[in-house]
């Protein structure tokens, strides 16, 4: 009833080049035929390997199902159905053996994958771990799962064994629990909830597959000076991922030679090099309908180039001519990642959805541009500033609407899930203004700011869109504020700033400056913690990638 597949492919050693079905709109193809095709695309390098999420903290659908519950007329196991719990995107399935089924199809979560039986707890548990941690799927029985990771995964993420019964530990969301029940094959489950007080006493919820008849998914475990219950069964122990966080910072950086290196992990991480003769890169991700991380770049040679950063995936050469570039993830469930570049003679283009979309040109006559989007419309803002100083904001298909005069540069921030975005600009006397939402007045930034503001960076926090505005003087001085709670002096001696945060629930502010020396530094959580060294480079960018 719990069991793993049989398969002998030695395939749980693939770092899955399965996950490219998530790049939705990358195909075999070049982009649009109105777009030139002459210069190289940037030297493609191995692609780092992360999970990537919905804007809303879910885990992708499975892109090897074909319906719910891969139960379409063309899934791999018609007439299946979910069962009724649901976490994090997790979806529990069945009917399993012990649920009635009279079949175990099996299913590839990529090609040569190691196989897994629908609907066994294994494959619920394995279906978990490589969406929300990027864990190729491997052979074990239900009471195997923890013993056989480290041997299947040598170079896989490294999860911590917590065994059961240990004072002060009680499993957490997302942990894999291994259980023996008296028969050959045992059980897994995935923690949802823990509830454990100081003392070790309470609960932990599950959920599951093929647990006897009747079941809907969900399982609630006692825990009894921490020790945990298995209930029907012995709970061993568990697998931990100490990584796994709610937002991770996603970071690009371009060194003078044109060589552009990212890296999706943590603060303090290292680099993985993914492209040459670059000029300029835009990194986004997490948000919208597209989960996947997305690089653009601004060659050398002028072409506009993208691709998503997954095992395998091709560059995308977007458009030619090209002077700057601008990018936005596009919040809220429905919206499109997109692509902007303005023209040595003033035009803007901008690709929305996939990247064989067709560039659409948005506006002309300008001298710099910036993109954002309005989440509760799902609208695309672009923004742009013209020769003559003057700003203009485009809501979706709208006319541009001039927003204010007087003005060398325009930022704008993504909208979070409830709330709009946010613009921003510095006057071409040095003062630089910002306006919440996409009507009323701009208001001047910040103590110090006047006559002084080099660079303005803004972002909007969790799904309120709570605004994070950072100013850079001409001085050197960083000032950043986190809603209404106060301006932080944040660094001296800067040379430049860039801000960016997540729009989960649980999302927070990430912050980042180029020192006077050229070394870039980043802090994230509190704008007062303290800063890590992420070395110097010519540029630098800044992204929030929802991982759970």
């Amino acid at each position: 009833m719990k069991l793993a597949s049989f398969r002998t492919a030695a395939a749980s050693l693939i770092a899955t080049a399965g996950f490219a079905a998530l790049a939705a709109g990358v195909g075999a193809q070049a982009a649009s035929a109105a777009v030139a095709t002459a210069s190289a695309s940037p030297s493609t390098l191995a692609a780092s390997y992360v999970p990537y999420v919905l804007a809303n903290g879910d885990i992708p659908r499975p892109p090897w199902w074909q319906g719910k519950c891969d139960g379409a007329k063309k899934g791999t196991f018609p007439g299946s159905y979910a069962l009724g719990a649901s976490w994090d995107g997790l979806v529990a399935c069945g009917p399993g053996s012990n649920e009635g089924a009279s079949t175990q199809p099996e299913v590839q979560f990529f090609p040569d994958a190691w196989g897994e039986f629908e609907w066994q707890c294994v494959e619920l548990s394995m279906r978990w771990m490589y969406l929300a941690w990027g864990i190729a799927p491997y052979g074990a029985n239900g009471d195997e799962v923890v013993d056989n990771y480290a041997v299947s995964n040598p170079y896989g993420p490294k999860l911590t064994v917590v065994k059961n019964g240990i004072p002060g530990v009680a499993p957490q969301p997302g942990d894999v629990l291994e259980l023996t029940d008296g028969d050959s094959s045992g059980h897994t489950e995935v923690v949802t909830e823990s509830s454990v007080n100081a003392h070790g006493n309470g609960t932990v919820r599950v959920i599951t597959e093929n647990l006897n008849s009747p079941t809907n998914g969900w399982y609630t475990l006692t825990v009894t000076k921490w020790v945990v219950n298995g209930g029907f069964g012995t709970v061993v122990d568990w697998l931990h991922n100490p990584k796994w966080a709610l937002q991770e910072p996603l970071i690009s950086e371009l060194d003078s030679s044109g060589k552009l290196s990212l890296k999706v992990d943590a603060l303090r991480g290292g680099f993985t090099e993914i492209g040459s003769g670059v000029a300029e890169a835009e990194v986004i991700g997490g948000g919208g309908s597209e989960p996947a991380p997305i690089v653009a770049v601004l060659t050398t040679a002028g072409t506009v180039e993208a691709r998503y950063d997954l095992p395998g995936a091709p560059w995308w050469q977007l458009g030619i001519g090209a002077t700057q570039l601008a990018a936005t993830s596009g919040e809220g469930r429905s919206g499109e990642p997109s692509i902007g570049w303005l023209t040595s003679g003033g035009d803007v283009y901008v690709v929305t959805g996939g990247f064989s979309a067709t560039p659409v040109l948005e506006a002309t006559g300008a001298a710099s541009i910036a993109l954002g989007s309005d989440s509760p419309s799902t609208n695309l803002l672009m923004g742009f500033v013209t020769h003559s100083s003057n700003a203009y904001l485009k809501i979706g298909s709208a006319p541009a609407v001039r927003i204010a005069g007087g003005v060398r540069t325009l930022t704008l921030a993504d909208g979070g899930a409830t709330a709009n975005a946010v613009e921003a600009y510095v006057g071409t006397t040095g003062r630089a203004f910002v306006r919440i939402g996409l009507t009323g007045h701009f208001t001047e930034i910040g103590p110090k700011a006047k006559e002084s503001v080099r660079e303005v960076a803004v972002a909007t926090v969790g799904q309120s869109s709570t605004p994070l505005i950072a100013y850079l003087t001409t001085g050197g001085d960083a000032y950043a504020e986190l809603g209404d709670t106060g301006w932080l002096h944040a660094l001296s001696a800067a040379k430049s700033i860039a801000v960016a945060a997540g729009h989960s629930k649980n999302a927070f502010p990430i912050f980042a400056a180029e020192e006077f020396d050229g070394t870039w530094v980043a802090k994230e959580g509190s704008l007062s913690s303290r800063y890590v060294t992420e070395g110097t480079a010519k540029s630098f960018g800044l992204s929030a990638l929802i991982v759970s």
